[in-house]
C-alpha cells in the first residue's frame, strides 16, 4: 500500500530542475489533481503494460529456445532442443559438439539429443548441475576442462538455458577467454531468463558458485592448465560421461 501511495503521489509531481541543474519531483501547483481513482486505473495499467512486455520477452526467448552467443564462431549456450532444433543449429552455426549439464538421463528427452548429435555427428559430453546446488571449485574445474577440449563451436545447453548454462558460460569466458569477472558475470543476466532472487528456486547459486570461482582463481592465458587435464568425475565420483557420437 505504501509503494501504491507513492506512486500516486508521483502522478501528481512534476520533475523540474533545482539551482544546481539537479532534476527533482515537485508537487503540482495552479493544476487540478487527478482523482484518485483515474491515479490508480493509471498506475494499474502501467503494471499491466510491464506485465506483458515481461511475458512478450519470455515468450520470444522460448521461441528462439534462449540461444545466446557465449564467444562468436566458439560457444553458444541454449535451452533443451529437440531434435529438428539442434539439426538448425548445426546447419547455422556448424556446431560440433554438446555439453549437456542436465546429465545422462532414462528419459526421451536425452535418447532424443544423443540420437541426433550421433546421426549429426556430434561429440556429446553430459555433466548433472542442480541451478539451485553451488558447485564446488573442483566441479566447476572440469567443467572448463571438457569446454576447452571439446570440439569448437560448443553448444551449452540446460533445460531452459538460463541458470547452469549462463554459469557455464561465464566460466568460459573467465576461466578460458581471460574475459574481466564484471564482463564474464554477464551471462547470468535477467535477459536471458536467469532471475537469482526467486526463492521457490534459490538459483542465486549459479551466481555464488561463480564469484567463488573468481575469488578463488586467477585467469589463465587461454590455455588449459595442467589440473584440467585429470580424470573427469561425476559429483557421486562417477566418471564424466563422453559420448564420442562423431568418431
Amino acid at each position: 500500500m505504501e509503494t501504491l501511495s507513492k506512486a500516486l503521489n508521483i502522478i501528481d509531481c512534476a520533475a523540474t530542475p533545482d539551482v544546481r541543474g539537479r532534476w527533482t519531483m515537485t508537487p503540482l501547483r495552479g493544476r487540478r489533481r487527478l482523482p484518485r481513482r483515474v491515479k490508480v486505473l493509471l498506475c494499474l495499467g502501467l503494471a499491466l503494460a510491464l506485465v506483458l512486455a515481461i511475458g512478450g520477452f519470455v515468450l520470444y526467448r522460448v521461441a528462439q529456445h534462449n540461444f545466446h552467443v557465449v564467444s562468436e564462431g566458439l560457444v553458444y549456450r541454449s535451452a533443451q532442443l529437440d531434435a529438428e532444433s539442434l539439426a538448425q543449429m548445426v546447419q547455422n552455426h556448424g556446431i560440433k559438439s554438446i555439453l549437456n549439464l542436465r546429465g545422462a538421463d532414462t528419459a526421451n528427452w536425452y535418447n532424443v539429443e544423443t540420437n541426433a548429435a550421433q546421426h549429426l555427428g556430434l561429440k556429446h559430453y553430459d555433466f548433472a548441475l542442480l541451478a539451485g546446488t553451488e558447485l564446488k571449485d573442483e566441479e566447476m574445474d572440469q567443467i572448463l576442462a571438457v569446454m576447452g577440449s571439446a570440439p569448437k563451436p560448443l553448444l551449452i545447453h540446460c533445460k531452459s538455458g538460463a541458470d547452469r548454462s549462463a554459469l557455464a558460460g561465464a566460466l568460459y569466458l573467465y576461466g578460458l577467454e581471460g574475459k574481466p569477472a564484471e564482463t564474464a558475470g554477464r551471462q547470468l543476466t535477467v535477459f536471458c531468463g536467469h532471475v537469482p532472487f526467486l526463492f521457490w528456486r534459490d538459483t542465486i547459486a549459479m551466481d555464488r558458485s561463480f564469484w567463488r570461482f573468481v575469488a578463488n582463481h586467477a585467469q589463465s592465458s587461454g590455455q588449459i592448465p595442467a589440473k584440467f587435464g585429470a580424470a573427469l568425475t561425476q559429483p557421486d565420483g562417477t566418471l564424466l560421461s563422453a559420448n564420442h557420437a562423431g568418431e
